[in-house]
């Protein structure tokens, strides 16, 4: 039989559901938070930290010529798990100290900079081992966390925004305007870039630009005002946001009077601390499991117009027909192992999950 929904399994949506939201029109303004939305790391941080600990070590040793002492060597013992914890330790401190980054007070930069050295401190590497390393340590690590060398694309996002940036092309000029929201720092549009999707936005907010940070109502108020719309043409029909954190995406975008879309699959939502279920049901709100469901979710065509240029060249033609497949669904040349049409019927329980 299938599950029944429940506070700790809040329903997928159902097709009569989706019929009501497509109904209410097409949105003016889409945006997306970043981290666990439409990016990801490449690997654990505590990983890359040690990494870059223990590349900065290994050239100094070589440079001067002689063994590294107890301390240094006592570095190379130091776990990723130990160091992911004291990151934790030191985020968490700086946070309280510095808001947003250091906006307005600080750079990013010399922010980072006391967050990288009392991580390292707080998981048992020696101060005057930290002091020493940071110049290489730091400036590798800023750099790498920066760019795509530490951060990759989360499946289908490239796709997604694609598609919905084809459908805005499709629109009047100004109809539909497309931006990111982010608890970041001053990296982000760089980092977008390195990824390949900065140019497909209208706009990219960061916390520490704007000073004030998700759930925070004035950063949603200030992409409504970059899209062009005034605070009457604010409505869950006009403006939508996504994002995979529910206390700043979700509560955020509803309280600034928008639709939000809560990005979380069955496994995220087991992952979620159970106190937090009694606000999901008390807050507005649409859940989707993968990036890929969004363009069909707000409306977007399904087949969005390419360009024309070549298509009448049979060497194109192959490569224009993949292309149309892929705007359709950014999930087209995966089938349908976890289910997904199912989900998205609001059948995702009755129906039995293939090749497992």
């Amino acid at each position: 039989p299938a599950a029944e929904p429940g506070p700790h399994r809040p329903a997928p949506m159902a097709a009569a559901a989706l019929t009501l939201l497509a109904a209410m029109g097409a949105p003016k303004l889409i945006t997306f938070d970043a981290t666990g939305t439409l990016m990801r790391l490449r690997r654990p941080m505590g990983n890359s930290y040690r990494d870059a600990l223990i590349s900065s070590l290994s050239a100094r040793k070589l440079m001067r010529g002689s063994p590294l002492d107890a301390d240094e060597l006592a570095a190379f013992d130091v776990e990723p798990a130990a160091i992911a914890l004291g990151f934790g330790v030191a985020y968490k401190a700086q946070c309280a100290e510095l808001k947003c980054f250091g906006s307005g007070r600080i750079s990013s930069r010399d922010w980072w900079s006391t967050v990288v050295s009392n991580t390292f401190v707080q998981a048992g590497v020696r101060q005057t081992v930290v002091e020493r390393e940071m110049p290489s340590v730091f400036g590798a690590l800023y750099s790498d966390f920066g760019s795509s060398a530490n951060w990759e694309l989360m499946d289908a996002s490239a796709g997604v925004v694609q598609q919905i940036a084809r459908w805005r092309a499709q629109l009047p000029v100004g109809e539909l305007k497309l931006g990111v929201i982010s608890n970041f720092d001053d990296r982000l549009p760089g980092l977008l870039a390195s990824l390949g999707i900065a140019d497909l936005f209208d706009f990219i907010i960061t916390s520490h630009a704007h000073g004030q940070e998700k759930p925070c109502a004035s950063i949603f108020d200030l992409a409504r005002e970059r899209a062009g719309l005034s605070a009457e043409d604010v409505s869950p029909s006009t403006c939508v946001h996504v994002g995979d954190t529910f206390k700043n995406d979700i509560v955020g975008a509803t309280a600034a009077g928008w639709r939000a879309i809560f990005l979380a699959s069955d496994a995220d939502l087991g992952k979620l601390d159970p106190a937090l279920f009694g606000v999901m049901g008390e807050t507005p709100h649409e859940r989707v499991p993968t990036l890929g469901f969004i363009p069909r979710v707000i409306g977007a065509p399904a087949i969005t117009a390419l360009p024309t240029d070549g298509e009448s060249d049979p060497a194109n033609q192959a490569a224009l027909k993949k292309a149309k497949v892929e705007l359709d669904d950014p999930h087209a040349d995966e089938g349908d192992e976890d289910g997904e049409s199912a989900w998205f019927l609001g059948l995702r329980d009755d129906v039995p999950q293939k090749g497992r």
